[in-house]
């Protein structure tokens, strides 16, 4: 059994998808080389279970391997369009002959297409097969019986058809006859709708005097719908005109058919172009989830850990035992930080809004970032306060700790000042502080670089439907401003 440990979840997706089309499907590495077939087109080429192509396992195949499944006298087109295509980098189409498992050749109508990341990047190509073989075969049989059985002759002039051979009647359902129909009666078997196009062709006809090429559909006496091409050319002696009438039902209704084939294949490249770019998008924001839940707790977290640590080293030498209780502070900081982080990541509910209400958790929240400092924390409640939805309690909690976190960690701050005010329809969060503020310039480098403080708080805000500012005060220090919606 081949060893698909390797194939990602993005190639997962692809073959789970290329496996639900009812088509011959498949898609190639970026370089031209075959890399997997979906079960059905595996199945029609005969390809051992374990071959690795069903699995869609790299082998490295040269751009042009596939050839060997089609018929020796496609080789060359088929290595044509698809260079053209590597070249390119654009779209494909082609017809084929490729070997079924029994040795036997089918005619196929394949088209290619690039699948490219948001940034255009190359990702794979991705081609689909429609078994084109009937239409080949009928194609065959059509021509054949057009020079042969499906041709009558006619004979016409202003006075209506002179002639009409036993192939003509046959086409048109009717018994051969010796008088060939009126104009009205050979009027009446065509279609309602045509009519009107038909009569005007007999008119231009008759006065350019010239040759006409046209189709137009009949109804037979048993209700039978049939397409005839009407061919015709003025008489040498130029009296009338002489023409054929050539049944060709079947090239219609296969051109029809081909018709509805090419809309389908768009529209199934445009599904699978879809379902990868949602599994592209649904990939990007659970990574920038992660990230952001790992910025709010392990390295938030270990701030804090690493301020009481620098607290113990300075208590050490004259109060071990304090050192002592600040080490176990510091314990006590990173098992919590580790904790949230693992039920973060995982998206699981913490307890702590569950104990406290928004007041009491922001005000722990603050007080355990800065003890061991000499950093003064207030927290005042203005407005109505109460519970709120659990979405917006974590939300506000999460930036009043990442507000908090910024002060203590970059601002020198020696005084955090949070506001919270509770109004019926609005929930206003600020967050004070009286160090050395930032610059624009210094949050534009921030937001750059990758780090998620600022730009994670405005993210939070705008997944609950709010919005958040940060601006420097003109006399020092920095204020962060919540609002959340109530409603």
């Amino acid at each position: 059994m081949p060893d698909v440990a390797h194939v990602g979840p993005l190639e997962a997706q692809l073959q789970a998808t290329l496996n639900k089309i009812p088509a011959y499907t498949w898609y190639a590495a970026p370089t031209g080389g075959l890399t997997f077939v979906n079960t059905r087109c595996a199945d029609y080429l005969g390809l051992p279970s374990d071959h690795p192509v069903r699995f869609g396992i790299e082998t490295g195949a040269a751009w042009d391997a596939h050839l060997a499944f089609l018929h020796p006298d496609d080789h060359e087109e088929a290595r044509r369009v698809w260079s053209h295509c590597l070249k390119t980098g654009s779209a494909g189409e082609m017809s084929f002959r490729a070997r079924n498992a029994e040795g036997a050749y089918r005619w196929f109508l394949t088209r290619t297409e690039p699948l490219r990341a948001n940034d255009g990047t190359l990702l794979y190509w991705i081609g689909i097969n429609l078994d084109i073989d009937d239409r080949k075969q009928a194609e065959f049989y059509l021509a054949e019986g057009q020079r042969l059985a499906h041709t009558g002759s006619w004979a016409f002039t202003a006075a209506g058809f002179k002639h009409w051979s036993p192939e003509l009647f046959a086409i048109h359902g009717l018994v051969p006859s010796d008088r060939a129909p009126s104009i009205p009666e050979y009027m009446a078997l065509v279609h309602p709708d045509d009519r009107e196009f038909v009569a005007q062709a007999i008119q231009k006809m008759l006065a350019d005097h010239r040759g006409f090429d046209f189709t137009k559909r009949i109804v037979r006496p048993d209700g039978t719908l049939r397409y005839v091409r009407c061919v015709g050319v003025p008489e040498p002696n130029g009296e009338g005109f002489l023409g054929t009438g050539i049944d060709v039902t079947e090239q219609e209704q296969l051109t029809a058919a081909l018709r509805k084939s090419e809309i389908e294949l768009r529209q199934a490249n445009s599904e699978v172009q879809a379902a990868l770019r949602a599994r592209f998008e649904a990939a990007l924001a659970e990574r920038t989830r992660i990230a952001q839940e790992l910025h709010d707790t392990l390295l938030q977290g270990f701030a804090g850990v690493t301020l009481q640590l620098k607290a113990a080293e300075l208590a050490l030498p004259e109060r071990p035992d304090v050192a002592a209780e600040i080490l176990a502070r510091v314990q006590r900081l990173a098992t919590e930080a580790l904790r949230e982080a693992r039920e973060s990541v995982w998206d699981l509910r913490g307890t702590e809004l569950d104990e406290l209400d928004l007041i009491e958790a922001l005000r722990g929240r603050a007080l355990a970032a800065t003890a061991g400092s000499n950093i003064v924390v207030a927290v005042t409640a203005r407005g109505a306060p109460r519970r709120l939805p659990r979405s917006i309690e974590a939300a506000a909690l999460r930036v009043g700790r990442e507000a908090v976190a910024n002060a203590v960690k970059h601002a020198e701050a020696s005084r955090i000042d949070i506001d919270v005010e509770f109004d019926a329809a609005l929930l206003v969060l600020r967050i004070r502080d009286d160090g050395r503020g930032f610059t624009e310039e210094l949050r534009e480098a921030a937001i750059r670089s990758g780090h998620f403080g600022i730009r994670g708080m405005q993210d939070r805000a705008r997944q609950a439907g709010g919005t958040c500012e940060v601006v420097p005060e003109a006399e020092g220090g920095t204020v962060v401003t919540l609002q959340l919606p109530l409603g």
